[in-house]
């Protein structure tokens, strides 16, 4: 039975073809011999095509009148010859519509050459590129059969340059490059969310059009993920059959192993690595043949910082030292991510070209990237870095005050016998902990990656305020202010550091209710200690009865509807109606009292959450009718906490929506909460719950883009 053709295949024919063309012909029956093995079909295609081409002469140069110009292809009119080869060739016609012109790029496979092999390859070409949408794809317009009956597929023209040309000849430095390259990057991202895998990523495949946008061609090699087996794939993936571009392709295209998703993502690096330094990672591929193909399993390639300045053993390539700095700047993470991309296994690559494009955007945003390891003084130099300002303005401010507070120390000290000096003294220097630990704590949150910087802030404000407390044991709001800034400092900790810190305040609170029993800060810091402690339902219950015996400040409110909150959640898998209900209405209250406070806006998120999973199963309708309204009061949300919400909200609705069989929707709340994510990771790109986050919204996507494959099957039927 004669093998069935895929893109790769007619790729692979093509190849070998033109290949054959270069050679004398009495060379031909060996080289052909050698290339195709024992597949006697694919040697049987090649010289089919070399026998239509002996008939039909040798292909002519261009001439003054071209038969196919000014001939009609449905609506669109030929103009001019853009390429050509021996399969066919590529031109330019427009369309007339109204007054509106329209350039396209019609690509036509002569019938001369049309076995039933080239055609089933030609069709599944433009099936592949039916299926992407994508600003920086090269999108299929139309195709057909003309009355000669030759094929043609219809394409959006793109006037534009190779990528590295066109870096080339702008002298675009490396962070333009970067840019650049990201487009690349979401280009790939999208074509693999659709499953298509290109396979032949190279700078020739890459266009920049005169406005700078980045439009990726070429998909004749690419393939449907899961449409062959690596079985039949291995017979098309020989060494010495280059279905692809071999210094740009990785060592499993080149050893014939089943392709994936790693393999365009080794191909992005080896882009990246001839963008930033000038030559390829490894310049002997440029000319290899049979088992010398095989280089790049047996060594790896040089670090970009080191290629850039350095001749390569066999190549006529000189040094390129690229823009000024540019060294330095590929010195460390950006080596780390070429080099990332570059592994000799798939497996340790990056899982994703979502993850290579956050990590170049967290280089470009002077932020850590995920692959290198976030030591204390990596993620400072980065802080640093991106908050040049901010921090020196920070230290200057941070140097005056602790100048103040040793002064004001030094003077308490000498003025010891003048207690009242000393204790207004004291009650300044207090008052100057309690700003650098809530104030400015605050202030300092809603900068990305300064998690460290906010725990350090805490633990010398708390080491200040206990020194404090030891001078005087029996001020309770020196102690209310120690507790408060423990439970901070606890919550912000993981593990055993976090109890320890949290069991120590707790212990605090109840040993000074004992001296003053009635104390109602106390007792709402000792409710706030055991909640910090996972006792929710207790908590709750101590902090409503304090919000009755006085009025509360909208702080306090905030503070009681998120205990219930937490003690609704804890209680859902056996669901109390009670708690539910009360923190719904306590949620309410806090948004009625701020509804411009963030905590207020994402109380009221999370009670409409625990409401949703309580009545879904009866009121589908009225639950997806609630989130939206949470949703709503979300709208503009600027920090992480609140957009971390948002997603929440979103995925909750995509999973409703999705279970009452309304894909279309889910797929859109779910989409609208992956971008929020990457959003979140962007501002957060250190933190590993955002990192779990992004990972998980793409999985949600996946799931449902693969939930709608029978649907849309049945839609194309």
């Amino acid at each position: 039975m004669a093998e069935e053709t895929t893109p790769e295949r007619f790729r692979l024919i093509e190849d070998l073809f033109h290949r054959a063309l270069e050679l004398k012909p009495p060379d031909r029956t060996t080289a052909l011999a050698e290339w195709c093995g024992d597949d006697t079909g694919l040697r049987a295609e090649v010289e089919s095509l070399l026998a239509a081409e002996n008939d039909a002469g040798e292909i002519p140069p261009p001439i003054a009148v071209d038969p196919w110009i000014g001939r009609q292809l449905g609506p669109y009119t030929i103009e001019r010859l853009l390429g050509q080869g021996g399969m066919g060739a590529v031109y330019l016609a427009s369309r007339l519509n109204a007054e509106i012109r329209q350039q396209v790029a019609i690509k036509v496979l002569s019938s001369r050459l049309m076995s039933n092999a080239l055609r089933e390859g030609f069709l599944a070409e433009r099936q592949i590129l039916a299926s992407l949408d994508h600003p920086n794809i090269a999108r299929l317009l139309d195709g057909g059969v003309s009355a000669r009956g030759e094929l043609y597929m219809v394409m959006e023209f793109v006037d534009g340059t190779r990528l590295d040309q066109w870096i080339a000849d702008r002298q675009i430095l490396l962070r333009g490059i970067l840019r650049l390259f990201i487009d690349v990057c979401s280009a790939v991202d999208y074509a693999h969310r659709k499953l298509v895998v290109h396979r032949d990523l190279k700078p020739g495949n890459i266009l920049v059009t005169t406005d700078g946008q980045v439009k990726l061609v070429d998909f004749g090699t690419a393939k449907i993920l899961d449409a062959q087996s690596p079985e039949q794939q291995s017979r098309f993936t020989r060494l010495g059959l280059r279905a692809f571009t071999p210094e740009f392709a990785s060592p499993e295209q080149i050893a014939g192993v089943f392709a994936s998703t790693a393999t365009d993502i080794y191909s992005l690096g080896a882009v990246l690595y001839k963008l930033v330094t000038g030559r390829v990672p490894f310049e002997e591929l440029r000319t290899a043949t049979g088992s010398s193909l095989g280089v790049h399993r047996d060594r790896s390639a040089l670090a970009p910082s080191v290629a850039i300045t350095r001749i390569v053993a066999g190549s006529d390539a000189s040094p390129h030292p690229g823009p000024p700095g540019v060294r330095r700047e590929l010195r460390g993470d950006l080596d780390a991510i070429i080099l990332k991309c570059l592994h000799k296994r798939p497996e340790d690559r990056y899982p994703s070209v979502a993850m290579l494009a956050a990590d170049i955007e967290a280089f470009l945003g002077a932020r850590p990237v995920s692959i290198v390891r976030p030591t204390f003084r990596y993620r400072a130099v980065k802080f640093l870095r991106r908050r040049t300002r901010e921090v020196a303005a920070a230290a200057i401010a941070i140097a005056a005050l602790a100048a103040g507070v040793w002064s004001t120390y030094s003077a308490a000290q000498a003025a010891r016998r003048q207690e009242q000096e000393a204790r207004l003294r004291m009650h300044d220097v207090r008052d100057l902990n309690r700003t650098l630990l809530f104030d400015i704590y605050d202030a300092i949150g809603e900068l990305p990656g300064s998690s460290d910087v906010q725990k350090a802030l805490v633990s010398e404000s708390l080491a200040s305020l206990d020194k404090l407390a030891k001078d005087a044991p029996d001020d309770p709001d020196l102690a209310g202010d120690l507790i408060s800034g423990l439970i901070r400092l606890g919550t912000a900790q993981e593990g055993d550091a976090s109890k320890d810190i949290i069991h120590r305040a707790l212990t605090m609170a109840e040993a000074n209710l004992k001296a003053r029993p009635a104390d109602l800060r106390m007792q709402r810091l000792r409710a706030l200690a055991m909640g910090a402690s996972h006792r929710y339902s207790e908590a709750a219950a101590i902090l409503e009865d304090l919000d009755q015996k006085a009025q509360p400040s909208t702080a306090e409110r905030i503070e009681t509807a998120e205990m219930r909150c937490a003690s609704a959640e804890s209680s859902l898998r056996e669901p109390n109606a009670d708690w539910i209900t009360r923190c719904e209405s306590l949620a309410a209250r806090a948004l009625d009292a701020a509804p411009r406070d963030p905590r207020a806006r994402i109380v009221n998120a999370r009670a409409a959450l625990i409401k949703s999973r309580q009545d879904a199963a009866q009121r589908t309708h009225e639950v997806l009718k609630t989130l939206g309204s949470a949703f709503a009061v979300l709208k503009g949300a600027a920090t992480a906490p609140e957009m971390r919400a948002q997603v929440e909200l979103l995925n909750r609705m995509a999973d409703l929506r999705s279970s009452a069989g309304h894909s279309v929707e889910a797929m859109a709340a779910a989409g609208e909460a992956a971008k929020i994510v990457e959003s979140i990771y962007a501002l957060n790109p250190d933190s590993r719950e955002y990192r779990r986050l992004l990972a998980e919204s793409q999985q949600r996507l996946a799931k449902l883009n693969v939930s709608r494959l029978p649907e849309i099957a049945k839609r194309r039927e």
